[in-house]
């Protein structure tokens, strides 16, 4: 009895002082809006961030902590969810924690990250992250992966069907590349780069702000176009 008593104990101060931080945060955010200067009328930037890791990668920052791991599809879930939906990222956490396993429904199956063996960091994992990182990206990556081999033979790129599986309602359903699946060239450029600016940019939208982070893919090159590998980030705004 006692301990269930500490326990409601605990759980009230957490959350008291959890809303003491966030109303805190809002009078800074609130104080930092109308003491700002007028800017100019330049357009403002797209900013994409690239991670990084981070102990406040849970509390709706998006520097979520990839570490050494080739997991930039799991982790800017958590970016997302820690943002937009805390309690579903909660739920997440609790599942990996307690049964070491999180459950995702893609495409009418029932996926379950224990029963799969796949991931693109099963070989070598670094678990040099943030807690939350470390307990929720293995499951993420596996889930992920498996969601991408299942639709690797369809004629448009996997991340059409994959990106909404693993995020959730969240994600749109929309898709948009510039590269050919069957041959890897580039193709359809200026449309791509038209309906990017006219999606994404305040300044060709009518200032329509994005609601949630919209997850995009990056195919690094050098100055000769020669492929370095790929990077899936998020765009903010």
């Amino acid at each position: 009895m006692k301990a269930i008593v500490h326990r409601e104990e605990d759980r009230t101060k957490a959350i008291i002082t959890s809303l003491i931080f966030h109303a805190g945060l809002l009078a800074l955010l609130f104080f930092y809006r109308f003491a700002a200067p007028e800017s100019e009328d330049v357009p403002p930037p797209i900013v994409i961030e690239l991670g990084g890791g981070g102990d406040n990668a849970a509390a709706g920052e998006p520097d979520i902590g990839q570490g050494n791991n080739p997991t930039c599809q799991a982790v800017r879930g958590i970016s997302l969810w820690s943002q937009h939906a805390p309690g579903y990222l909660l739920e997440l956490l609790a599942s990996a924690a307690r049964d070491d396993l999180v459950q995702l429904r893609f495409e009418g199956a029932v996926l379950v990250s224990s029963e799969l063996e796949g991931g693109l960091a099963r070989d070598h994992f670094d678990d040099e992250l943030d807690p939350v990182s470390m307990i929720l990206v293995r499951h993420l990556d596996r889930l992920y992966d498996e969601m991408m081999r299942r639709v690797a033979a369809r004629d448009d790129d996997g991340h059409k069907w994959a990106n909404p599986g693993l995020y959730g309602r969240w994600v749109p359903h929309g898709f948009a590349s510039l590269m050919d699946k069957a041959t890897g060239a580039v193709t359809g450029y200026e449309d791509f780069v038209r309906r990017f600016y006219a999606t994404h940019h305040p300044a060709f939208n009518d200032g329509y702000e994005l609601i949630y982070p919209n997850p995009v893919g990056l195919f690094v090159t050098n100055t000769h176009a020669d492929l370095l590998g790929l990077h899936a980030v998020s765009v903010q705004r």
